[in-house]
């Protein structure tokens, strides 16, 4: 992610928790660095952390500048888990989304002649679509009823 488009994030997840009281937890939270885990975050198998696999939900913060690997992951996981991921745009994304994902996509920046600016209805608007996505699935999926091994390092 750019300083630009991290620069963004941070606005907003600082928005999110301290004006309209709903926190994220973010991979930079859990993990530390999430260029070496997203591969743990964003796929299929079975591995520990792995939210997707266990049932959970990820909101894809995408910026234009979103490296070809994640751009993968993300295209790889959306097609396992189509339902359980919110694509929010930074910015501007002149990369090829697939169509459907681009359809439920949420762009959080002002419009194409301001994209450095963000639309803060859009982002309430996120806040009301993480909470749909999980009510349309029924809630979080039940926790494994044994612990996953943790990946070997």
């Amino acid at each position: 992610m750019t300083s630009k488009a991290n620069h963004t994030y941070q606005a907003i997840k600082h928005f999110m928790k301290h004006d309209r009281y709903f926190d994220l937890i973010s991979v930079d939270d859990v993990m530390g660095d999430p260029g070496q885990h997203i591969e743990e975050l964003l796929s299929g198998y079975e591995k520990y952390g792995s939210p997707l696999a266990r049932g959970g939900y990820i909101v894809a913060w995408i910026s234009n500048f979103t490296d070809s690997m994640k751009r993968s992951e993300l295209h790889y996981a959306s097609e396992s888990w189509p339902d359980r991921i919110l694509p929010v745009l930074l910015d501007p994304v002149t990369w090829r989304l697939p169509p459907w994902l681009k359809r439920i996509s949420v762009p959080v920046y002002l419009n194409d002649d301001h994209p450095n600016e963000i639309n803060w209805n859009r982002v309430d608007d996120v806040i009301v679509r993480i909470y749909h996505l999980v009510h349309q699935a029924g809630g979080l999926a039940p926790a494994p009823t044994r612990p996953r091994p943790l990946p070997a390092r």
